[in-house]
């Protein structure tokens, strides 16, 4: 009798589109423990996987809102399966509107959309995570790094792969033919190398190295070891590097991604393989761009492979975000830090500096250089074992959502509450791709409106989330400034002996959990003061935030109640013997 299967945890799932070649499907990696203690992996196809989406009801007493819910209950609902490709037809039909299924942002904006948002993939992963009572092992892992040259546009010179094999580490790298120039028997100048360089790893290497002709044998090679390997995730420092140079050597010589980075055991017409790259620049509020510090940044590979490629540089930093940033996310400072070692050294080179030192290493210690990128892959492995962000942290913070969304709080937070929300017997709603139009009607505001007559609260809109963000206008900053020149002595500057900045540290979203904040929860919400202009009490508000400042202000403008100018003058005529003047001196009691 052979062993058991104990459970299988899907790993991740990729959504393939229906298109002329094939029917929607579904890529899914799987993890399967057995009863023996032993781990394994399979991929499979999932062909015309059904998702589900919801509707109210279409009835007169149900589809009486305008605004948004968050939530609805299942009893007010009508559900219906289909699959990820035909979601928006299905979803206009259901709604009623079938011209809609060409446009999204129609769609998102109907109110009565429900569970529309939650992806396929996660839906798939929510299946497995509910049959192991939400609780997952750890991932296993592989790391992955190139060397290239320091021309323009780099050339791949070799790729390394590696990964835990027992107590031994398995290493696979990948040369191209030419690197070693004439130099006869490179393998066991590189085995030497380890040796001298690397002597506590040198007798537990399971060392794998090959030589190609061209770069796509190369990347073909290294991508197949990987593939067979199958680890759930192929760590990357710095991914958009080593895969924009890999991908960019395959499309300048017009080929397929798919038939050198996906698992080739999977058909044709099934691959897959997709590279996005994150944001790398923001706009500001003033219109100014800024670059994106690249551990901010969140690129990801979909594809058809036995593994899903992470960023390890980004991974480290989301997870610390709470965190004061740190001087550099480069792997050498990153290892200083946690592991107190540093990136290989060579005394020789120890004069050069950047793209100099890997010119000086290429040319005259090509073996050493490749025990450099092979030190590279094992120092990550060793940086996973111990502080197993990817392995546990990432997969455990991530629960259904998409890997590849992982930096997107609001993407994480709604599949969250769709979790929460279905053990309560509620579906969350769709978020809207549009602004909603602040808009009021000025006749529900009328003092002349009956008191017996109820407000219908749907005709209202919210206040716009935009614009609370902003500097203190400059205009409203005193004249204070410090007198720091000896010739000139009386000119006031710009510049301040103190200064003061405030940051809530992961406020969003816990201040919305720990204030209970929801539309459910919310009686009454001011969208108006008759009188005050929006802009005013947006300011008024933001101010009374910093505790005492301005509450004299705050009151006289929001409340009408009199300024300093006027209580001074109050107080002066009803006390008018001994009265210490508020706006010309210290009041005592």
């Amino acid at each position: 009798m052979g062993k058991q299967i104990l459970k299988t945890e899907t790993r991740f799932a990729v959504h393939l589109p229906a298109n002329d070649r094939r029917e929607d499907s579904h890529y899914v990696k799987e993890q399967i423990t057995y009863d023996d203690g032993t781990i394994g992996s399979k991929t499979s196809i999932i062909t015309n996987y059904e998702r589900p989406v919801w509707v109210t009801t279409a009835s007169a007493s149900l589809r009486n809102y305008k605004e948004k819910k968050e939530f609805a209950p299942f009893s007010e609902l009508t559900g219906k399966k289909c699959t990820e490709s035909d979601l928006n037809k299905t979803a206009a039909m259901m709604l009623g509107k079938p011209w809609a299924a060409r446009n999204r942002d129609e769609l998102k904006a109907d109110p009565y959309l429900y569970g529309y948002d939650i992806p396929s993939t996660s839906f798939i992963k929510l299946k497995s995570l509910k049959a192991n009572d939400f609780s997952q092992s750890p991932y296993t892992y592989a790391t992955f790094d190139i060397e290239t040259t320091t021309t323009d546009p780099k050339q791949l010179l070799m790729a390394t792969f590696t990964m835990r094999d027992g107590d031994r580490t398995f290493v696979h790298t990948a040369i191209i033919d030419t690197f070693f120039g004439s130099t006869k028997n490179p393998t066991s100048r590189i085995e030497m190398a380890i040796k001298e360089y690397l002597p506590q790893y040198s007798d537990k290497l399971n060392l794998m190295v090959t030589y190609h002709a061209t770069v796509p044998e190369l990347i073909k090679d290294i991508f197949k070891t990987a593939n067979e390997r199958a680890p759930d995730f192929l760590g990357i420092w710095n991914m958009d590097f080593d895969l924009g140079v890999i991908i960019r050597e395959l499309e300048d010589r017009n080929l397929y991604l798919t038939d050198y980075l996906c698992d080739q055991k999977v058909p044709w017409k099934s691959r897959h393989c997709k590279y996005k790259r994150g944001q790398t620049k923001k706009v500001t509020a003033s219109g100014v761009v800024k670059p994106i510090n690249p551990s901010l940044q969140w690129h990801s590979l979909q594809s058809t492979s036995s593994f899903f490629v992470i960023d390890a540089m980004c991974t480290y930093r989301q997870l610390r975000l709470a965190t004061a940033e740190e001087p550099s996310y480069s792997l050498d400072a990153i290892l200083q830090k946690e592991l107190g070692s540093r990136k290989l050294k060579f005394e020789a080179a120890d004069k050069y500096k950047g793209e100099k030192w890997h010119n000086f290493m290429t040319a005259n210690y090509p073996a050493e250089y490749v025990v450099y990128n092979i030190y590279d892959c094992i120092a990550m492995l060793e940086l996973e074992e111990k502080l197993k962000d990817i392995t546990m942290a990432l997969p455990e913070y991530a629960g259904i959502s998409d890997f590849a969304r992982f930096n997107s709080q609001s993407r994480k937070l709604t599949d969250a509450l769709f979790v929460f929300g279905l053990s309560k017997g509620v579906v969350i709603g769709t978020a809207s791709n549009t602004k909603e139009v602040v808009e009021i009607d000025d006749d529900l505001l009328s003092d002349e409106d009956d008191d017996d007559e109820t407000l219908d609260p749907n005709k209202f809109k919210t206040l716009a989330l935009d614009g609370w963000i902003q500097l203190l206008p400059q205009n409203l900053l005193l004249n204070e400034g410090l007198q720091i020149f000896t010739d000139f002595p009386f000119l006031v500057t710009k510049l301040r002996g103190l200064g003061c900045d405030f940051d809530s540290v992961s406020s969003y979203p816990s201040c919305l959990q720990v204030g209970n904040v929801s539309k459910e929860t919310c009686l009454n919400e001011i969208i108006t003061i008759t009188g005050l202009r929006e802009v005013v009490f947006r300011e008024q508000n933001l101010s009374v935030m910093v505790g005492d400042t301005n509450l004299l202000e705050y009151f006289s403008v929001m409340f009408e109640l009199p300024d300093l100018t006027e209580l001074d003058r109050i107080i002066a005529e009803e006390y008018p013997v001994n009265y210490p003047s508020l706006t010309k001196g210290a009041c005592e009691e």
